[in-house]
């Protein structure tokens, strides 16, 4: 009975060290924003009109294999008093003007949500966020842009 206890100590320890190791190694390279996230910020343009706020949140980058591609997030959400309508025409028209790319088309009435894709192969989808919990008032609307940049760690 000694010997399965001593056996089952041991493997507490080595799964607690191997979990704090692998907990240490992913916040590690996440402490700061990538330069690929905060460069594309710098081309998403605030939506203005009656906006009542405006928030930036980096995501967590979970890049277990270095040598492999990782993607770097951040989320922008706001709040207007502006339909989907206003917001997706407002994007349609300034993203291009910033560069980015689109294949987002009417056709028959105005898509749910839009994404772009930038000269430096990020990706930024324009969505009206839907969240049950994000409903501050009838009169508002809140939506989402989602930024992703996938950028090799070597």
């Amino acid at each position: 009975m000694r010997k399965g206890l001593i056996g089952l100590i041991i493997t507490i320890v080595i799964s607690a060290a191997a979990a704090a190791f692998t907990y240490s190694y992913i916040t590690s390279s996440n402490l700061n924003p990538s330069a690929s996230i905060t460069d594309t910020l710098n081309y998403i343009p605030k939506y203005e009109n009656n906006l009542k706020s405006w928030k930036l949140k980096y995501l967590k980058d979970i890049c277990i294999i270095k040598s492999q591609p990782c993607t770097h997030t951040a989320e922008i959400t706001f709040t207007t008093l502006d339909s989907w309508s206003e917001v997706y025409q407002f994007y349609k028209v300034q993203m291009l003007g910033y560069g980015w790319q689109t294949n987002s088309a009417i056709l028959t009435s105005v898509p749910t949500s839009a994404v772009y894709i930038s000269p430096k192969n990020c990706e930024a989808d324009v969505s009206k966020n839907e969240s049950v919990f994000s409903r501050v008032s009838s009169n508002q609307n809140n939506f989402k842009i989602t930024i992703s940049c996938r950028q090799s760690t070597l």
